[in-house]
Protein backbone atom coordinates (compact mmCIF):
# COMPACT_ATOMS: atom_id res chain seq x y z
CA UNK A 1 0.00 0.00 0.00
CA UNK A 2 1.60 3.45 -0.65
CA UNK A 3 2.34 5.74 1.92
CA UNK A 4 -0.62 7.09 3.83
CA UNK A 5 -1.72 11.03 3.75
CA UNK A 6 -1.32 12.58 7.33
CA UNK A 7 -5.04 13.38 7.01
CA UNK A 8 -7.11 11.95 9.56
CA UNK A 9 -10.75 12.03 10.75
CA UNK A 10 -11.54 14.05 13.76
CA UNK A 11 -12.79 13.01 16.98
CA UNK A 12 -15.64 15.47 16.56
CA UNK A 13 -17.21 13.99 13.30
CA UNK A 14 -16.47 10.34 14.37
CA UNK A 15 -18.78 11.16 17.17
CA UNK A 16 -21.59 12.86 15.30
CA UNK A 17 -21.39 9.73 13.29
CA UNK A 18 -22.04 7.37 16.33
CA UNK A 19 -24.43 9.57 17.25
CA UNK A 20 -26.68 9.17 14.37
CA UNK A 21 -25.62 5.77 13.58
CA UNK A 22 -27.25 4.64 17.10
CA UNK A 23 -30.78 6.35 16.43
CA UNK A 24 -31.61 3.07 14.27
CA UNK A 25 -30.76 -0.10 12.29
CA UNK A 26 -29.27 0.73 9.34
CA UNK A 27 -29.21 -0.89 6.03
CA UNK A 28 -28.95 -0.22 2.31
CA UNK A 29 -31.46 1.74 0.73
CA UNK A 30 -34.17 0.26 -0.01
CA UNK A 31 -34.04 -2.93 2.09
CA UNK A 32 -36.28 -4.05 4.63
CA UNK A 33 -35.80 -3.72 8.13
CA UNK A 34 -33.07 -5.66 9.20
CA UNK A 35 -32.75 -8.31 12.71
CA UNK A 36 -31.11 -6.33 15.92
CA UNK A 37 -28.46 -7.86 15.27
CA UNK A 38 -27.33 -5.75 12.34
CA UNK A 39 -26.84 -2.98 12.60
CA UNK A 40 -24.61 0.73 11.14
CA UNK A 41 -22.17 3.06 11.76
CA UNK A 42 -21.80 6.60 9.44
CA UNK A 43 -18.29 7.43 8.96
CA UNK A 44 -18.18 9.62 6.30
CA UNK A 45 -15.25 11.25 3.89
CA UNK A 46 -11.94 9.09 4.90
CA UNK A 47 -8.44 10.48 3.48
CA UNK A 48 -5.45 8.59 5.17
CA UNK A 49 -5.85 7.07 9.20
CA UNK A 50 -8.69 7.16 11.09
CA UNK A 51 -9.34 7.78 14.62
CA UNK A 52 -10.32 4.39 16.73
CA UNK A 53 -13.76 4.01 16.15
CA UNK A 54 -15.45 2.48 18.97
CA UNK A 55 -18.70 0.76 18.45
CA UNK A 56 -21.79 0.66 20.51
CA UNK A 57 -22.00 -3.01 21.13
CA UNK A 58 -19.73 -6.17 20.56
CA UNK A 59 -19.78 -7.43 16.87
CA UNK A 60 -18.46 -10.97 15.54
CA UNK A 61 -18.81 -9.22 11.30
CA UNK A 62 -17.79 -6.13 9.77
CA UNK A 63 -17.89 -5.11 6.26
CA UNK A 64 -17.42 -1.16 4.44
CA UNK A 65 -19.70 0.50 2.11
CA UNK A 66 -18.99 3.26 0.40
CA UNK A 67 -19.43 5.71 -2.64
CA UNK A 68 -17.28 6.77 -5.34
CA UNK A 69 -14.40 4.59 -7.02
CA UNK A 70 -15.03 1.12 -7.13
CA UNK A 71 -11.79 0.03 -6.95
CA UNK A 72 -10.52 2.12 -4.04
CA UNK A 73 -8.47 0.47 -1.20
CA UNK A 74 -9.97 1.14 2.36
CA UNK A 75 -8.23 -1.27 5.07
CA UNK A 76 -9.40 -2.06 8.44
CA UNK A 77 -8.29 -3.52 11.78
CA UNK A 78 -10.87 -4.35 15.23
CA UNK A 79 -9.96 -4.27 18.09
CA UNK A 80 -10.53 -8.08 19.72
CA UNK A 81 -12.21 -8.50 22.93
CA UNK A 82 -9.59 -11.19 23.17
CA UNK A 83 -7.12 -8.39 23.99
CA UNK A 84 -5.46 -6.36 21.02
CA UNK A 85 -5.63 -5.41 17.81
CA UNK A 86 -6.21 -7.63 14.62
CA UNK A 87 -3.78 -7.38 11.00
CA UNK A 88 -5.17 -4.77 8.76
CA UNK A 89 -6.95 -6.23 5.63
CA UNK A 90 -8.45 -5.20 2.73
CA UNK A 91 -12.16 -4.35 3.43
CA UNK A 92 -13.17 -2.50 0.06
CA UNK A 93 -12.51 -5.91 -1.93
CA UNK A 94 -15.92 -6.42 -3.63
CA UNK A 95 -17.61 -9.28 -4.27
CA UNK A 96 -19.80 -10.83 -6.92
CA UNK A 97 -23.27 -9.33 -6.12
CA UNK A 98 -26.45 -10.12 -7.96
CA UNK A 99 -27.11 -9.83 -11.79
CA UNK A 100 -28.97 -6.56 -11.60
CA UNK A 101 -27.48 -5.11 -8.86
CA UNK A 102 -29.84 -2.70 -7.10
CA UNK A 103 -27.71 -0.08 -5.52
CA UNK A 104 -25.36 1.08 -8.39
CA UNK A 105 -23.56 3.70 -6.78
CA UNK A 106 -23.45 2.30 -3.54
CA UNK A 107 -19.96 -0.23 -3.52
CA UNK A 108 -20.84 -3.10 -1.27
CA UNK A 109 -17.24 -4.74 0.65
CA UNK A 110 -17.32 -8.40 1.44
CA UNK A 111 -17.89 -8.75 5.28
CA UNK A 112 -14.97 -9.60 7.64
CA UNK A 113 -14.72 -11.82 10.32
CA UNK A 114 -13.74 -10.81 13.75
CA UNK A 115 -15.17 -13.28 16.21
CA UNK A 116 -15.73 -10.70 18.81
CA UNK A 117 -14.40 -6.86 18.70
CA UNK A 118 -15.81 -3.52 19.86
CA UNK A 119 -13.86 -0.98 17.77
CA UNK A 120 -12.10 -0.49 14.08
CA UNK A 121 -9.66 1.61 12.88
CA UNK A 122 -10.24 2.36 9.54
CA UNK A 123 -7.10 3.88 6.27
CA UNK A 124 -7.13 5.02 3.15
CA UNK A 125 -4.57 6.24 0.71
CA UNK A 126 -6.93 8.18 -1.54
CA UNK A 127 -9.57 10.05 -0.46
CA UNK A 128 -13.27 8.04 -0.29
CA UNK A 129 -16.77 9.55 0.65
CA UNK A 130 -19.68 7.88 2.32
CA UNK A 131 -18.36 5.41 4.26
CA UNK A 132 -20.50 3.28 6.60
CA UNK A 133 -19.46 0.75 8.81
CA UNK A 134 -22.05 -2.49 8.57
CA UNK A 135 -21.85 -4.97 11.65
CA UNK A 136 -23.23 -8.23 12.66
CA UNK A 137 -23.41 -8.49 16.40
CA UNK A 138 -21.51 -11.27 18.25
CA UNK A 139 -23.48 -14.68 18.67
CA UNK A 140 -23.09 -17.67 21.22
CA UNK A 141 -20.41 -20.03 19.83
CA UNK A 142 -21.15 -23.73 20.08
CA UNK A 143 -18.23 -26.31 19.30
CA UNK A 144 -19.76 -29.16 17.60
CA UNK A 145 -18.07 -31.49 15.79
CA UNK A 146 -17.98 -32.63 11.65
CA UNK A 147 -20.00 -35.30 12.17
CA UNK A 148 -22.86 -33.89 14.16
CA UNK A 149 -23.63 -31.92 11.09
CA UNK A 150 -26.78 -32.54 8.94
CA UNK A 151 -25.74 -33.56 5.43
CA UNK A 152 -27.30 -32.44 2.28
CA UNK A 153 -29.61 -34.65 0.19
CA UNK A 154 -29.84 -33.04 -2.99
CA UNK A 155 -32.79 -34.12 -5.42
CA UNK A 156 -31.11 -33.27 -8.72
CA UNK A 157 -28.53 -35.88 -10.14
CA UNK A 158 -24.84 -35.17 -8.63
CA UNK A 159 -21.74 -36.06 -11.02
CA UNK A 160 -19.35 -39.24 -9.79
CA UNK A 161 -17.03 -38.44 -7.12
CA UNK A 162 -19.62 -35.59 -5.38
CA UNK A 163 -18.04 -34.92 -1.74
CA UNK A 164 -20.61 -35.29 1.30
CA UNK A 165 -21.98 -31.99 1.64
CA UNK A 166 -23.61 -30.57 4.64
CA UNK A 167 -26.40 -29.45 4.95
CA UNK A 168 -28.13 -25.90 5.41
CA UNK A 169 -29.82 -26.86 8.18
CA UNK A 170 -26.52 -26.73 10.04
CA UNK A 171 -26.20 -23.37 9.95
CA UNK A 172 -29.58 -21.88 9.46
CA UNK A 173 -31.71 -24.24 11.94
CA UNK A 174 -34.43 -23.01 9.67
CA UNK A 175 -34.48 -19.13 10.97
CA UNK A 176 -32.63 -17.94 7.74
CA UNK A 177 -34.70 -18.34 4.76
CA UNK A 178 -34.46 -17.06 1.36
CA UNK A 179 -36.27 -13.94 0.35
CA UNK A 180 -37.50 -15.76 -2.69
CA UNK A 181 -37.92 -19.62 -3.72
CA UNK A 182 -34.46 -20.74 -5.78
CA UNK A 183 -34.74 -20.91 -9.24
CA UNK A 184 -32.80 -23.65 -11.56
CA UNK A 185 -30.77 -22.87 -15.10
CA UNK A 186 -27.72 -24.05 -16.43
CA UNK A 187 -24.15 -23.43 -14.93
CA UNK A 188 -22.06 -21.76 -17.84
CA UNK A 189 -19.57 -20.20 -15.96
CA UNK A 190 -18.46 -20.48 -12.25
CA UNK A 191 -15.99 -18.56 -9.63
CA UNK A 192 -14.43 -20.02 -6.98
CA UNK A 193 -14.28 -16.53 -4.40
CA UNK A 194 -12.23 -16.78 -1.21
CA UNK A 195 -13.68 -15.07 2.56
CA UNK A 196 -10.82 -12.47 4.23
CA UNK A 197 -10.92 -12.56 8.06
CA UNK A 198 -9.79 -10.37 10.72
CA UNK A 199 -8.21 -13.51 12.56
CA UNK A 200 -8.16 -17.06 12.74
CA UNK A 201 -11.08 -19.29 13.73
CA UNK A 202 -11.92 -22.94 15.20
CA UNK A 203 -13.74 -25.61 13.83
CA UNK A 204 -16.87 -24.73 15.93
CA UNK A 205 -17.25 -21.19 14.84
CA UNK A 206 -18.21 -22.27 11.16
CA UNK A 207 -22.05 -22.54 11.66
CA UNK A 208 -22.06 -18.97 13.36
CA UNK A 209 -20.01 -17.39 10.55
CA UNK A 210 -21.77 -18.72 7.85
CA UNK A 211 -25.19 -17.28 9.52
CA UNK A 212 -23.83 -13.86 10.03
CA UNK A 213 -22.08 -13.54 6.54
CA UNK A 214 -25.98 -14.55 6.04
CA UNK A 215 -27.47 -11.77 7.77
CA UNK A 216 -24.98 -9.05 5.90
CA UNK A 217 -25.88 -10.71 2.87
CA UNK A 218 -29.25 -10.37 3.21
CA UNK A 219 -30.10 -7.21 4.65
CA UNK A 220 -26.81 -5.27 4.63
CA UNK A 221 -26.76 -5.71 1.17
CA UNK A 222 -30.59 -6.40 0.26
CA UNK A 223 -29.85 -9.67 -1.35
CA UNK A 224 -32.21 -12.71 -1.78
CA UNK A 225 -30.02 -14.93 0.05
CA UNK A 226 -26.32 -15.69 1.24
CA UNK A 227 -23.98 -14.75 -1.60
CA UNK A 228 -22.09 -18.51 -2.28
CA UNK A 229 -23.68 -21.45 -3.44
CA UNK A 230 -21.31 -23.49 -1.24
CA UNK A 231 -18.98 -22.55 0.92
CA UNK A 232 -15.93 -24.77 2.06
CA UNK A 233 -14.05 -23.96 5.80
CA UNK A 234 -10.50 -23.93 6.66
CA UNK A 235 -10.83 -27.92 7.81
CA UNK A 236 -12.21 -29.24 4.44
CA UNK A 237 -15.69 -29.45 5.15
Amino acid sequence: MSQLSSAELTRRSLLAGAAAGASSLVAAPGVRAAPAAVFGLPVGALHGVSAVIPVRRSFALVGVQWRGARRARIELRARLAAGGWSRWVNASVAGHGPDRPRHVDLNLGEPLWSGGADAVQLRSAAPVSGVRLQFVAGAEITARLASAFPQAEPQLPAGPGQPPIIARAAWAHGHAPPKYPPAYGDVRLGFVHHTDNLNGYGAGEVASMIHNIYLYHRYSNGWNDIGYNFVIDAFGR
